[in-house]
């Protein structure tokens, strides 16, 4: 059988990551990278189950996710799918994601949000969309195959929000699926990356980074 692998970033989430891995669980193996929190984010999820990896200081995002990449790949998992710990994207919608990219007629498999509440993120997503017709790059969402990730040049997507693998892709005229979810309300805490200018400012370091 195939092997899923579903890395889960937390910082600081200990109200909403064990209700996340609860509802993920069944989909795959469940591995979270604590960046670093101050709360119980890693002893909640080994409580539900979850294989955790701990950074000994807050890495940030791209870093965070690249750490459960190579994890996943160390292991020999087949697929890789990438979650937010705050219980924003609906676990309902995790089969349909490993369905697709099973059906190895895609290389990646992409969330596309409802709405996005930066301005900094519409201004990237409709540049995105624009010249690589990619509708939602920065969504959090997503699931790739270890065959393309294992291609890809891992430093190139450090300081880019994510969003390296999926030009990489669009560059390579490798075939995406597009998935419109609809993002649930954020019941606790803020986003980790914030709503603030500094998060603004990362979201506008990395559209120059991509496209500059």
């Amino acid at each position: 059988m195939s092997k899923v692998c579903i890395i889960i970033p937390a910082f600081n989430e200990e109200l909403s990551v064990g209700k996340v891995i609860f509802e993920s669980k069944n989909y795959g193996d469940i591995v979270v990278i604590n960046d670093g929190s101050t709360d119980k984010t890693s002893a909640i999820s080994k409580k539900y189950g979850a294989k955790v990896i701990n950074n000994r200081t807050n890495l940030g995002y791209d870093k965070t996710i690249l750490k459960g990449i190579n994890y996943a790949l160390d292991k020999s998992y087949d697929y890789i799918l990438t979650l937010d710990a705050d219980g924003q994207h609906p676990s309902e919608t995790i089969p349909y994601f490993i369905n697709y990219i099973k059906k190895k007629e895609y290389n990646l498999v992409i969330g596309c949000r409802n709405y996005y509440p930066r301005f900094s993120e519409k201004f990237f997503n409709y540049y995105s969309d624009k010249f690589y017709s990619i509708p939602d790059v920065l969504c959090g969402m997503k699931c790739y195959t270890s065959d393309f990730l294992r291609k890809c040049n891992h430093e190139k997507f450090i300081n880019s929000i994510g969003t390296y693998y999926l030009f990489e892709a669009a560059k390579k005229k490798l075939k995406i699926k597009f998935i419109k979810i609809k993002v649930c309300n954020r019941q606790f805490n803020s986003s980790k990356m914030g709503l603030n200018f500094i998060a603004n400012f990362k979201i506008f370091k990395a559209f120059f980074k991509i496209f500059i």
